[in-house]
């Protein structure tokens, strides 16, 4: 994470208490016999990393910062079927078509302004 090198810093070794914390949160505390068979079964960690960690498998860095930047609420994931599925999303392969596309006629408008100044150039 880019706040490490500076809670380090600033914190020193303290800084490990507050991601000790933070790890423990995600961790689920034991419930008595009686209360499981009450509440049911505790959601292990492998559940809470479905609910709240989006795939990034087949995924782009950039995918995944329009997948949070667009989300009205990007907490619990498993609501949204983008953020859960293992392939990538077509929308972003559309995207990145399109980008792929506006260089390519960039490229060739630039290879015609180059062309038309050489003419120019050559008549001078």
């Amino acid at each position: 994470m880019q706040i490490t090198p500076v809670g380090i810093a600033n914190l020193g070794w303290r800084f490990y208490i507050i991601w000790a914390i933070f790890n423990a949160i995600f961790v689920p505390v034991s419930r008595s016999h009686h209360n499981r068979r009450k509440c049911g079964e505790l959601i292990r960690p492998a559940q809470l990393v479905y609910l709240v960690y989006p795939e990034t498998a087949n995924r782009h860095l950039e995918d995944i910062d329009k997948l949070y930047r667009e989300g009205e609420s990007t907490v619990f994931v498993f609501r949204n079927k983008e953020a859960t599925q293992v392939e990538r999303p077509q929308r972003f392969i559309d995207a990145d078509q399109e980008r792929l596309d506006m260089l390519a006629r960039l490229a060739r408008e630039i290879e015609i302004m180059d062309a038309d100044e050489n003419k120019d150039d050559s008549r001078e």
